[in-house]
């Protein structure tokens, strides 16, 4: 009786070791999942920064062109050297 008793606490010790083993491993994946969303969070916010960025200067640069279209002597002409210019900045 005494025998079976310790290969019973035995095996139901090694059963919770390798169900120990299992959540710690399950632990690290999880932990691991969630870094890499983190990661990809921040990586999601600096490109919502960058495209914010990038909206403003082409925001600028439309009132700029709208500007310089509409502005006083817009439709006078230019030297070659400023046409040259102006043709390359503005196709």
């Amino acid at each position: 009786m005494t025998r079976a008793v310790a290969i019973l606490a035995l095996i139901a010790t090694a059963v919770a070791a390798v169900q120990t083993w299992r959540v710690e491993r399950t632990q690290a994946r999880a932990e691991a999942a969630e870094a890499m969303v983190s990661a990809y969070e921040e990586a999601a916010r600096m490109r919502r920064d960058q495209d914010a960025r990038q909206a403003a200067l082409r925001a600028e640069a439309q009132a700029m062109d709208h500007e310089l279209a509409q502005g006083e002597g817009a439709d006078a002409p230019l030297s070659d050297y400023l046409s040259g210019a102006a043709g390359r900045l503005w196709p």
